[in-house]
């Protein structure tokens, strides 16, 4: 096979993108393996220290003192590299952006892997997804320059990184990608997309067959024995509940978040009273400590049908988590959602039993809809919410009335013009950045075959204002972007963009340098 037909036929640097985002896939999933590892024999060893016999007179002052050591050196480290706090996948998305720039890509990994760790270690209602897209897109970074990707197809690494993150941590090879697409990239490349399903795939696929067993599978799911309609009109009622409650968490998190950096200024009584809450979570609910997942299952087949008590038990777990997530320490934010959606869930459904409703038993059946709802509501990600669930209960039977509930939620939280949890934290974070960054920021951008800016040079191209290519980088050689010079597909441009505005403009330069058939 001659080299004229494969330069031809072939488009080597998608080959080349799809081979790096499948060993990408296998590199993120090998590390996210070990994260979740670590977390689950952290936290066999942190219930067998609630549960021995030890005075808890001695017991809990102890672990109090213990976490606030460690809060101490999570807050140092932060201190050091800022960039590793908060959830993880604030900073892909701003790195997608341009906005953030690594020197030392590998240090930001070790940072991040050790301050999430000990950030989920010590009960903070904090989930793994999000340390692992930060995870991902750090690899991709380090395995795009290992490989030589061209600057502008950079971010599909990246992606491919962030979505085999996703997938490794959540076991699921398909909700994983869709998360990425969904919520990083929107939809706007069809190579990005490719290459996070590929990346996603292998990490997910790692991690279902290495950590086979699937706590969700003991959750006795059973439908309530009613009409269709009348079943209808309960999902959408719950949706409409679940959408105020969501509206209602991601205000707390935004002003408790902005609160906590106005009010303690003093770091020392802040973590004092991080570590107060933790510690007396730990004396009467050890179980919800960190992502609550199986302290979630637990309520799912323990037949206590108190309504007060899990009236309190919402109420806690949702504060505790709205707390968790408003402290800016390492850790995402999925699986305390699940747990706050599956505990509503359950106290929905007790509810709906005391009024002759629905049968008590099934309970279940609307805690797996709530931890869906919640997920879609506050993320924000109708796809992936759904998808996530299903794949990870293995109950897709469960879609339909899934969609019902979240999609009601959705629909009405998105018609009250309320944020999503990330988009607050992706502005605060911005915040921050703009604060300290230069106004211009540069951006590499691929041509691709049969795109707006192929054939284009600089009399008859119109871009979006405050955009200028500052040059082209052609067969690695550095071209001044000038009146004779024609863009050919592969061309590299590098874009000089106004900080304040490449959220708007990003997307725009994507869609004109991608095909039109």
């Amino acid at each position: 096979m001659s080299r004229k037909f494969l330069k031809t036929n072939i488009n080597i640097r998608d080959l080349k993108n799809y081979l790096v985002s499948i060993i990408t896939g296998g590199v993120v999933g090998v590390v996210c393996i070990l994260f979740r590892i670590m977390l689950m024999k952290i936290e066999e060893f942190r219930l067998s220290l609630f549960y021995n016999s030890w005075n808890p007179y001695i017991k809990f002052p102890l672990y109090g003192i213990l976490i606030f050591i460690i809060m101490v050196a999570i807050y140092s480290l932060m201190r050091k590299d800022p960039l590793i706090a908060g959830n993880g996948a604030e900073q892909a998305r701003g790195m997608l952006n341009g906005h953030i720039q690594y020197k030392n890509i590998f240090r930001h990994l070790v940072n991040k892997f050790i301050g999430s760790t000990a950030s989920l270690g010590i009960g903070l209602g904090l989930g793994r997804e999000g340390p692992s897209i930060q995870f991902g897109s750090y690899i991709g970074i380090i395995l795009a320059k290992l490989f030589r990707v061209t600057p502008g197809r950079i971010e599909y690494i990246i992606s491919a990184g962030a979505s085999a993150g996703v997938a490794a941590s959540l076991d699921a090879p398909l909700a994983g990608p869709v998360y990425i697409i969904e919520s990083l990239q929107k939809f706007n490349n069809y190579r990005i997309a490719i290459c996070s399903l590929v990346a996603g795939m292998i990490a997910g696929i790692m991690a279902k067959t290495l950590l086979s067993y699937n706590p969700y599978s003991v959750i006795k799911i059973i439908e309530p024995d009613i009409s269709p309609y009348y079943l209808f009109l309960i999902l959408v009622i719950m949706g409409l509940v679940m959408a105020f409650l969501g509206f209602i968490f991601t205000e707390v998190v935004k002003k408790w978040r902005l609160g906590l950096d106005l009010t303690f200024q003093d770091v020392r009584m802040r973590l004092i009273i991080m570590a107060g809450v933790l510690t007396i979570i730990a004396i009467k609910l050890p179980g919800l400590l960190g992502s609550g997942q199986y302290f979630m299952i637990n309520e799912a087949i323990y037949e206590n049908y108190d309504i007060i008590r899990m009236l309190i038990l919402f109420a806690i777990t949702f504060f505790f988590v709205a707390y968790s997530q408003s402290v800016t320490f390492p850790g995402g934010a999925f699986f305390p959602l699940l747990t706050m959606g599956g505990i509503f869930g359950k106290l929905f459904g007790l509810l709906l039993a005391k009024w002759g409703i629905v049968e008590i038993e099934s309970f279940s059946y609307f805690m797996i809809i709530g931890m869906n709802a919640a997920i879609v509501i506050i993320m924000r990600t109708p796809l992936t919410g759904l998808l996530l669930v299903a794949e990870m209960c293995d109950r897709f039977d469960m879609l339909l009335p899934s969609l019902i509930v979240s999609y009601t939620g959705y629909f009405l939280i998105s018609a009250i013009k309320s944020q999503s949890l990330p988009a607050n934290l992706y502005n605060l974070l911005l915040e921050r950045i703009h604060a300290k960054e230069n106004k211009q920021l540069y951006i590499y951008i691929e041509v691709m075959p049969n795109s707006y800016f192929e054939g284009k040079n600089r009399d008859n191209i119109n871009l979006p204002y405050g955009c200028v290519i500052e040059s082209v980088l052609r067969e690695d050689k550095q071209i001044d972007f000038d009146d004779n010079l024609i863009l050919i597909a592969g061309d590299q441009l590098k874009f000089n963009i106004d900080s304040q505005e490449i959220e708007i403009i990003y997307q725009s330069l994507l869609s004109l340098s991608s095909e039109s058939e």
